[in-house]
């Protein structure tokens, strides 16, 4: 009678005859190379942009200075949909992490009117019904 193999038992034992040969393996590919590369080449793209903003950018809406690529999310420029007819649909800034400038990329930005914004001001306007909610805020204010 043939013996039953154990396949957990196995991978049990050929780890511990390989473990350089594995840990030499997951130090080239293992997740946090693959990481570590994903976020390299965020850093390339953004910093491809760089000198295609300018570096102090004032927002359009409160006038407070704020800065491209900037890792101090208060202080950097918030990119916004003016209207839902640009080419990009996601998010401004994600989509400059995943592309890097070429004159391809370029363009697709220009086609879109992005608004500039600090922080504060993208977080207070809405996405949707902009002309309503500022007509609201309108009579709110004008109603003293």
């Amino acid at each position: 009678m043939a013996k039953h193999f154990n396949q957990k038992e196995y991978q049990i034992q050929y780890r511990k005859k390989n473990k350089e040969k594995i840990a030499a393996y997951n130090k080239i590919y293992g997740k946090k190379h693959y990481l570590l590369k994903g976020k390299a080449k965020k850093d390339n793209n953004i910093a491809s942009w760089e000198g295609y903003f300018p570096e102090i950018i004032k927002c359009e809406v409160c006038g407070v200075e704020t800065f491209f690529n900037k890792k101090n999310l208060i202080r950097s420029v918030n990119f916004d949909h003016r209207t839902n007819k640009e080419v990009i649909k996601g998010s401004p800034n994600r989509w400059l992490l995943a592309h890097p400038r070429t004159l391809e990329n370029q363009r697709i930005w220009e086609s879109c009117s992005f608004g500039k914004l600090c922080l504060k001001c993208n977080r207070v306007l809405p996405t949707t019904n902009r002309e309503g909610w500022i007509q609201k805020m309108l009579k709110y204010v004008s109603s003293y």
